[in-house]
């Protein structure tokens, strides 16, 4: 299974990324493929549940604002290498979440 992703143009310095996929996220695996030191919360906003994890300084997840959708935040003070590292590395972490036949 395969996503898109796209710049968010609600943000104005450009460090949001929405990413789209059809089907199932598996969590377990996405998160195996992030680095250890996540920090890991659980809001609810109305009758949805919302994961956010964050590497402080680096970067965050809001997982489940919608169906089939997530959303990358960069932080600001992370550099443009960092940047560019964590989400191809948060890449290669989703199409292994997504990829049903592993």
């Amino acid at each position: 299974m395969s996503f898109t992703a796209r710049k968010d143009a609600r943000c104005q310095r450009g460090l949001t990324w929405v990413y789209r996929f059809d089907g199932e996220l598996d969590l377990e695996r996405l998160r195996a493929g992030l680095p250890a030191d996540i920090l890991e919360g659980i809001e609810t906003w109305g009758s949805r549940r919302v994961d956010r994890w964050l590497l402080p300084r680096r970067f965050e997840l809001r997982i489940g604002t919608r169906d089939g959708e997530l959303r990358f935040l960069h932080r600001f003070s992370a550099t443009a290498d960092q940047r560019s590292s964590d989400r191809q590395s948060f890449e290669r972490a989703l199409a292994a979440s997504l990829d049903s036949d592993a």
